[in-house]
């Protein structure tokens, strides 16, 4: 299973680069590529800013690093860059900033999209009207995914087909983002060593 990850952000309202803080073993951006891994959803193509790439280690055979010359322009530029990279199929659609969303949970998603009933032609988690990550989506979404523009993500999007979405139930960590210092530090305390004990991290 393909999966594209958007992570070139600017982290404004985290007020530094929250893809290079600390989390389990190195940084937020490693934790999540980890998790992938170890719930199948690999390759990976992965959108950064050059600032960002040059400040992490090589991330491993199975990630295909995309640069997003002008991340200023909002997460769907790169979205699309992501996008143009990935192969034809279905693929899942992860975030950069969930470093709590365990493989067995996001396995579990993958099995469901498998599993998922006639019409429909993608899989998100849901809770309270908000969705969580990762989305799994047929290729037909491409081309819907790649007309986004700005900082909106595909929220409403996804309520234009709601009749193609399958929605399934999550835990936090699905729906766990980092956006501000005071999000990363109840997570890095808490949540981090906890998938330490687990081996996820």
């Amino acid at each position: 299973m393909n999966a594209v990850l958007p992570a070139a952000g600017l982290s404004r309202r985290m007020g530094t680069q929250k893809l290079l803080l600390p989390f389990g073993s190195g940084t937020v951006l490693e934790a999540v590529l980890r998790n992938l891994r170890l719930a199948g959803l690999t390759p990976v193509f992965c959108v950064l800013s050059e600032a960002t790439r040059r400040a992490l280690p090589p991330l491993g055979e199975d990630v295909d690093v995309r640069i997003n010359p002008a991340p200023e322009r909002g997460y769907a530029s790169s979205l699309a860059i992501g996008l143009d990279a990935l192969p034809p199929g279905p693929f899942c659609l992860m975030l950069g900033d969930l470093p709590t969303a365990r493989p067995d949970d996001m396995a579990r998603l993958r099995r469901a999209f498998d599993r998922r009933p006639s019409g429909r032609t993608a899989l998100a988690p849901c809770r309270g009207g908000r969705f969580g990550h990762p989305i799994f989506f047929e290729d037909l979404w491409r081309g819907r995914l790649r007309a986004l523009a700005g900082d909106r993500g595909g929220r409403d999007l996804l309520r234009r087909y709601r009749e193609e979405l399958w929605t399934v139930d999550g835990p936090d960590g699905l729906f766990a983002d980092l956006d501000t210092p005071e999000a990363y530090a109840a997570l890095s305390e808490g949540a981090a060593v906890d998938f330490e004990k687990t081996g996820a991290m």
